[in-house]
């Protein structure tokens, strides 16, 4: 997940951004909650789940 987010913050390529946030969402069992391309919205939620992951 953290490199999915990496991806994201980091790529230049909007394919590779799109395809990273989607990757981000079926790891989070976010597929129908959000918006692959609300960037902003999937790492306020990151900085607040990401414990959540690390333990497992």
């Amino acid at each position: 997940m953290d490199f999915m987010i990496d991806v994201m913050k980091t790529d230049s390529s909007l394919t590779a951004t799109e395809y990273a946030a989607r990757h981000f969402l079926e790891g989070g069992d976010l597929t129908l909650k959000m918006n692959p391309m609300a960037f902003d919205s999937l790492y306020e939620w990151w900085a607040q789940h990401r414990g959540e992951f690390v333990e497992k």
